[in-house]
């Protein structure tokens, strides 16, 4: 969520916009990151791990065309994009919106920006988005919302599958799907309650009690694995600090990951160009961290560089192979950065208020593009590279 609720109950009635504006931070415009260390990201792994084949051989032609110009007819406030794949082939993009203070769902083609179907109505705003796949193939996708549900989609035929999962909380502030060691697929949530559950997807049961410790809300999730083969989850929250779980046990493992000198409001998980995994993290305080996913440390100095609140982060690699961060801020700019080097690469400029959401993913042409969607109710396309 792009601000914390803590922040909004403390202060006069204003609007969303001047929420945000007054949320600031000062910070140096470099980036300074450990150069002895040499990292790479194989795929964004919650979102488009699946759609990121590399080419033949690098051609960044039409990624040098895509310049972020916003899409035509779209005016739909986006808080949250994921990217997942059509069954007639079509790369998807799927948007939690706030439109016209109506909460809904929207499916979009990522090559033209045009919508699919009608818009999925849901009884509270969508925060957060996942996708996956069921145990048969099919994709899905997890919406969790501010009525504390979280529901499970088919982007096929716009349908719900099965019943909502009432968490019991008040909110749901994260999703993300995966697999354990056994092979069943799960959903993650984390929540108000400032708790991480774990649910299966095919009986949406849950599958142990919940996890505990952090101190606030639980406001970004991913999942993956140890070079040891531990499936794990990494949970991100407004304590601060960041936890790994053992997704089969729901063990905590280790301490605390303390660093962030506010919110940790995104979380992804990928991995270096020498195997080492990581975690990439972004927070209120406006910084972008990267850790050591089996030792919990940190991986070179905060990338440094927005001068407001990290709203989200997405993992990718570039039209030229180079493997990025993208990060999304309250400053109305998208940054991309050097994974291998934490090097500043580029500032994306064009939305007119604070960037929500990014998300990386592919068109059918091959064209690597970032999706970003702010408070200015615009939806835009940028070329990823070259760099």
């Amino acid at each position: 969520m792009w601000m914390t609720r803590r922040a909004m109950a403390s202060r006069p009635a204003l609007s969303a916009f001047s929420l945000i504006l007054l949320y600031t931070f000062s910070l140096p415009a470099t980036s300074s990151f450990d150069h002895t260390r040499s990292t790479s990201l194989a795929a964004h792994v919650d979102t488009v791990s699946h759609l990121l084949n590399p080419r033949s051989h690098f051609n960044c032609g039409l990624e040098e065309r895509i310049s972020g110009k916003p899409w035509r007819d779209v005016k739909v406030r986006a808080t949250s994009i994921a990217i997942t794949q059509h069954g007639d082939g079509r790369n998807v993009a799927i948007s939690g919106s706030m439109d016209d203070y109506e909460d809904r769902i929207y499916l979009w083609d990522l090559d033209t920006g045009k919508r699919i179907g009608a818009p999925l109505r849901v009884d509270a705003q969508v925060d957060t988005l996942a996708v996956g796949h069921r145990r048969d193939g099919t994709p899905i996708f997890v919406a969790g919302d501010w009525d504390g549900a979280v529901q499970i989609w088919d982007p096929n035929t716009g349908e719900p599958v099965g019943k909502a999962i009432d968490t019991g909380a008040e909110y749901v502030e994260a999703v993300a799907v995966g697999k354990r060691s056994d092979g069943r697929g799960v959903i993650v949530s984390g929540d108000s309650n400032n708790m991480v559950h774990i649910w299966d997807m095919e009986t949406q049961r849950e599958l142990s009690k919940p996890l505990k410790g952090h101190a606030d809300y639980v406001e970004a999730l991913a999942t993956g694995q140890r070079s040891n083969g531990t499936k794990v989850i990494v949970s991100g929250s407004y304590d601060h600090t960041l936890r790994i779980w053992n997704l089969d046990t729901g063990r905590q493992l280790g301490r605390p990951l303390r660093g962030h000198t506010a919110e940790v409001l995104a979380v992804r998980i990928g991995k270096q160009s020498d195997g080492t995994r990581v975690i990439v993290s972004g927070s209120s305080d406006g910084t972008v961290r990267v850790w050591d996913l089996d030792s919990g440390t940190l991986i070179g100095k905060p990338l440094r560089g927005h001068n407001d609140l990290v709203m989200s982060v997405a993992l990718g690699r570039s039209c030229d192979g180079t493997r990025v961060i993208v990060s999304s801020s309250g400053d109305k700019t998208i940054r991309v950065w050097n994974l291998d080097t934490g090097k500043l690469l580029r500032v994306l400029r064009g939305h007119t208020d604070p960037v929500w959401t990014v998300a990386i993913g592919q068109r059918r042409d091959g064209a690597r593009v970032i999706l970003s969607s702010g408070y200015d109710a615009s939806m835009r396309l940028w070329g990823l590279g070259p760099y």
